[in-house]
């Protein structure tokens, strides 16, 4: 076999590898299944801890998994409360990256009114904490799948 055929096998080769290898983003995020199954393979694994309705929370925040084990967590999740002077809630979100998020830590505070329903506090409550980690799940496949919307009636002005 002479040399030239050796390098065109090689070639072959590697292409064949690269072809079939995951994807850059799947392998910081340690994803390797393919397809469908990546996408919850290659969520955001998250420790709950802390004051909270767990069972609504991941009812409606479905594209994240939930792990037992603090340690095996890309995020640590602790949400803890106090009345405010008004009677309300103050719920505070406490976001600690882990894996590689160490270092991307967030908090973030929500209060509910005294007149605030149970179910009204907690709703409010989930879609601070989807704010809050959008910038986490963007930094995985699904966060190709998030959308983003405006509920407000304001409309764009230019600003000189």
């Amino acid at each position: 076999m002479n040399a030239a055929a050796s390098v065109a096998r090689l070639c072959v080769a590697l292409l064949i590898l690269c072809y079939f290898a995951p994807s850059a983003a799947a392998l910081e995020d340690g994803c390797t299944v393919p397809g469908d199954s990546l996408e919850h393979a290659c969520a955001v694994a998250v420790y709950p801890d802390g004051s909270f309705d767990w069972d609504y929370m991941k009812a409606n925040i479905p594209y994240i998994n939930y792990v037992r084990d603090r340690m095996e967590a890309q995020l640590y999740l602790l949400v803890t409360t106090q009345t405010t002077g008004a009677g309300g809630t103050e719920y505070t979100i406490t976001i600690v990256g882990q894996r590689q998020f160490t270092g991307m830590n967030d908090t973030l505070v929500w209060c509910s009114k005294p007149t605030d329903s149970y179910d009204a506090a907690r709703s409010d409550v989930v879609r601070t904490l989807k704010m809050g980690l959008v910038r986490y799940v963007a930094r995985t496949p699904i966060g190709a799948r998030i959308a983003i919307t405006y509920r407000g009636a304001a409309k764009p002005t230019d600003v000189n």
